[in-house]
């Protein structure tokens, strides 16, 4: 059963920066490759009937997920009736998230998205239309089945285990839109907030709700109801991505694929990286180690951060010792190839300061990688800008589900044009990574 609130444990390691993340669902659009469009231009998306993708495990390859007839029109027509009961009964609210800019005192208009929050206990009224929430539920109960079987990790112990735990009603009027964002980041990103809830977001979904809706460079003249507010993606396509070993992906690492004869670049190759927050790094105080001090309280281990990506070969990454200084990579994962030393907020090569941007933040990691042609084609999860970009546009029709993975997808929504948008959307949650056994001895 979905919550509203998640529950915390009380822990925290060291953090990178502290801005908070805005985690409300966008609309995607992405922009595909490097032949057929820019990433710095709108004007040639792929659209949802072009780019279709009937392979749910795709989403672990950075894509999307599209499900045309997820619901039938009399389950979508439901849920519309429903949405109207709660807009009369007061049930929503401005989500003071649509067209935000940096400095917008967060004043409220004719504009702004509104949302309603689906609890167990929201206020049921004409249950002919509420009781669509539980069946909406159920349906989603086994699309998580499905999710947790195709989106584990292959030669795996563990599966992937998700909750549905997020989930709400959404109108958006004429003029509404919402900005480029990411659903779910890395808990080194999240300053002191970072480590303190049980789960995170880890696959975002939508399910649209409206009929005769015209996409934005629609001209056919027919009558429709609204038009615009499309969900816009950017993509890249790369190995398996998101998570590993429960570490969160923080960027990519491009590979050029060269034409031999004329040497000009004919596609891209991504890797997925990750950061793994949990090194065990032996404790140095004042140049003695733990069993050489004096300093009370002082613990034998320290966690620090390194940079991996999943190898597509057999080699996997030795434990390395620099003189007595001693650390351990953890090797699960036979395949995982350690691209960085440790490094933490004391590291010579991190930046000083806090509250880094996203892109910002990007850069520091890339500082860490220890070879120059890894700091040069290292990108973060939201830049955009770099080429090998999908560029997706998914118009809202009436019972199309979308679903992405919330880590590595920056998403926006288009300018709704007219109508209004109706959706409902949330987020399947993971379990956030357990603290090793090592921590805090």
């Amino acid at each position: 059963m979905w919550s509203e609130s998640i529950p915390t444990a009380a822990a925290t390691l060291f953090s990178f920066v502290s801005y908070s993340s805005n985690r409300r669902f966008q609309q995607v659009t992405t922009h595909s490759g490097l032949t057929r469009c820019s990433t710095s231009s709108s004007s040639c998306p792929i659209s949802a009937s072009e780019n279709t993708n009937d392979d749910i495990s795709q989403i672990r390859r950075g894509q999307l997920y599209i499900e045309h007839d997820f619901l039938t029109p009399p389950e979508v027509q439901a849920l519309r009736d429903d949405i109207a009961q709660l807009r009369r009964a007061d049930k929503f609210q401005p989500s003071g998230l649509s067209n935000r800019v940096k400095g917008d005192p967060n004043l409220f208009g004719k504009s702004d998205r509104l949302t309603c929050t689906i609890t167990t206990d929201l206020w049921e009224g004409n249950r002919q239309y509420s009781s669509m929430r539980l069946l909406l539920e159920e349906k989603l109960e086994d699309l998580k089945s499905n999710l947790e079987l195709l989106l584990s990790p292959p030669k795996h112990n563990g599966g992937l285990e998700l909750h549905l735990a997020e989930m709400y009603y959404s109108i958006s009027p004429k003029g509404s839109c919402l900005p480029r964002h990411q659903d779910e980041r890395h808990e080194e990103t999240k300053g002191d907030k970072g480590w303190i809830n049980d789960t995170r977001r880890s696959i975002s979904w939508i399910l649209y709700l409206n009929d005769n809706w015209a996409s934005h460079d629609d001209d056919s003249g027919a009558l429709m109801t609204g038009s615009g507010g499309e969900l816009r993606a950017f993509c890249r396509n790369g190995g398996w991505c998101g998570s590993s070993d429960g570490n969160l992906q923080v960027g990519w690492l491009r590979k050029d694929n060269i034409n031999a004869t004329n040497q000009h670049v004919l596609d891209f190759e991504f890797d997925p990286i990750f950061l793994d927050s949990w090194v065990k790094v032996e404790t140095c105080v004042g140049g003695k180690y733990h069993e050489e001090s004096d300093e009370n309280g002082a613990t034998k281990w320290r966690p620090m951060s390194a940079l991996y990506r999943i190898n597509k070969g057999n080699r996997s990454t030795e434990m390395r010792r620099n003189g007595r200084a001693g650390y351990e990579f953890h090797r699960q994962d036979p395949q995982r190839e350690y691209l960085s030393q440790p490094f933490g907020p004391d590291s010579p090569t991190w930046p000083s300061q806090l509250n880094l941007e996203p892109l910002e933040f990007a850069k520091a990691l890339a500082l860490q990688l220890s070879n120059k042609e890894f700091r040069d084609n290292f990108i973060g999860t939201e830049d955009i800008s770099a080429p090998g970009i999908d560029i997706i546009d998914v118009s809202p029709y009436a019972g199309t589900l979308v679903l992405f993975d919330s880590v590595v997808v920056p998403h926006e929504v288009l300018e709704v044009k007219g109508g209004q948008r109706l959706a409902v959307a949330g987020w399947f949650h993971e379990d956030q990574q357990a603290f090793p056994d090592w921590y805090g001895t």
